[in-house]
């Protein structure tokens, strides 16, 4: 038993990170840790420093590396900003026969 009182499998403690909490459970190779009913975090490999995790996730759940994501918002963040000078860059429709 951990000092938590639970098996020692089911271990864990949480780290302060800014505003929120982060738990952190402890898992070998081929063990899984569930985020609530449909996805499924496995470890699949362990080499040195390197963790290799399988995600098991309904396909309309994304799922990316945290450096993938943070470009992707940033990009998405660029692109839904308006600038009202680039309004004057857009000509209006040539309608045919007019």
């Amino acid at each position: 038993m951990s000092r938590e009182g639970l098996p020692s499998a089911l271990s864990h403690k949480t780290l302060e990170e800014g505003p929120r909490t982060m738990l952190v459970l402890s898992r070998h190779r081929d063990e899984t840790i569930m985020i609530g009913d449909d996805i499924e975090l496995t470890v699949v490999d362990i080499r040195g420093d390197k963790v290799r995790i399988g995600v098991k996730a309904p396909s309309n759940v994304p799922v990316h590396r945290k450096e993938v994501y943070d470009a992707i918002r940033l990009e998405n963040e660029g692109a839904s900003e308006f600038n009202k000078g680039d309004l004057k860059e857009v000509r209006p429709p040539r309608i045919a026969g007019m």
